[in-house]
C-alpha cells in the first residue's frame, strides 16, 4: 500500500536501538561498539549490517555514524513507544469509555494515570483540590457530580476563580434541586458561568489555568474509576478545543426566579 509503513525498517529501528542511541552521542567504530554495548563483535556486525542497508547507519573513516534518516526514524520509534506507554498505563481507564468517545493520544503521552482504589479511593478528588488550590481560571465539562465537588468549585467562585461550566440538563436540574443556594451563589457572581447541554457527555475533565487537564474517567453508574492529569501544551490543546466545541452546543443556564424550570435561557 502506498504510505504504508516499512516493517523492515520499522523492525531494525526498534532491535538496534540501543546501537543508534549510542551512537547520536557521537562516532564510533565496531570496537567501539563492543565495549560500550557489551556485546559480542558478530552481534555489532549484524547490528550494523542491517542499519547500514536500511539507511540509519553510515560509515566515515572507519567509524559509524547516525544518518538524518535514521536520526528521524529513531525519534519516531521512541515516540511510538512512549505513546505505547501511555496507552497501557491509561487501559484501566479507557475500559470504562466508550469506543467512539474522542480522546486523543494527545492526553495520554506523558500524563500523570491515577486510579480511585483503596486504601485511597478519594485520592483523585484530593488531587484536584491540590490542583485548583492556586488557579485563577477554571473550565469544566461534566455529566457527573460528586458531593465534594459542589462545594470545591463554589469556593473557588467565591474567590474570585474565572470558572466556566458546561453541564448535561439532568445534572443542572439536580443541582438546582438540590444544592439551589449554591447554584444561586454561583449564578450571582461577574465570575461563575454554567452551561447546558442537551446531551451527556461521555466523560469529565476540568482545565486549569489553560495549563494543566484533569481528565476524569465514571463507570455507567456514575462512580469515580479514576483520573488521567496532564499538563503537556498537546493536552491542553486538546482539552480546550473539545471544551470549545461543546460549548458551542451549550446554552447559558441564567437565574429566572426560585424555580429550576426558569432557569435556562
Amino acid at each position: 500500500m502506498s504510505g504504508s509503513i516499512s516493517p523492515p525498517l520499522l523492525e531494525t529501528v526498534a532491535r538496534r536501538a540501543n546501537v543508534i542511541n549510542y551512537l547520536l552521542e557521537g562516532h564510533a567504530d565496531k570496537r567501539e561498539l563492543e565495549a560500550a554495548l557489551d556485546v559480542s563483535r558478530t552481534t555489532v556486525d549484524r547490528a550494523v549490517r542491517s542499519l547500514s542497508e536500511t539507511g540509519c547507519i553510515i560509515e566515515q573513516d572507519g567509524k559509524w555514524e547516525v544518518t538524518l534518516f535514521g536520526k528521524i526514524a529513531y525519534e519516531k520509534y521512541e515516540r511510538l513507544i512512549q505513546n505505547y506507554e501511555a496507552l497501557t498505563a491509561a487501559q484501566p481507564l479507557l475500559s470504562y469509555l466508550p469506543s467512539g468517545v474522542p480522546v486523543d493520544i494527545q492526553l495520554l503521552a506523558g500524563a500523570d494515570v491515577s486510579l480511585a482504589e483503596l486504601p485511597a479511593p478519594h485520592s483523585p478528588v484530593a488531587q484536584l483540590e491540590d490542583l485548583l488550590q492556586h488557579s485563577d481560571q477554571i473550565r469544566g465539562f461534566s455529566s457527573v457530580v460528586l458531593p465534594e465537588y459542589v462545594s470545591l468549585f463554589q469556593h473557588h467562585v467565591d474567590r474570585g476563580v474565572d470558572t466556566d461550566l458546561i453541564l448535561d440538563s439532568d445534572l443542572v436540574e439536580y443541582l438546582w434541586a438540590t444544592h439551589s443556594s449554591e447554584m444561586n451563589s454561583v449564578l450571582e457572581t461577574d465570575n461563575g458561568m454554567i452551561w447546558w447541554l442537551d446531551q451527556k457527555p461521555p466523560f469529565g475533565f476540568v482545565l486549569i489555568d489553560s495549563d494543566i487537564v484533569w481528565f476524569a474517567v465514571y463507570d455507567k453508574d456514575g462512580g469515580l474509576q479514576g483520573t488521567i492529569v496532564n499538563e503537556s501544551v498537546s493536552a491542553v490543546t486538546w482539552a480546550t478545543e473539545v471544551f470549545h466545541s461543546y460549548r458551542q452546543q451549550a446554552e447559558r443556564v441564567l437565574i429566572r426566579g426560585g424555580s429550576s424550570t426558569t432557569i435556562f435561557e
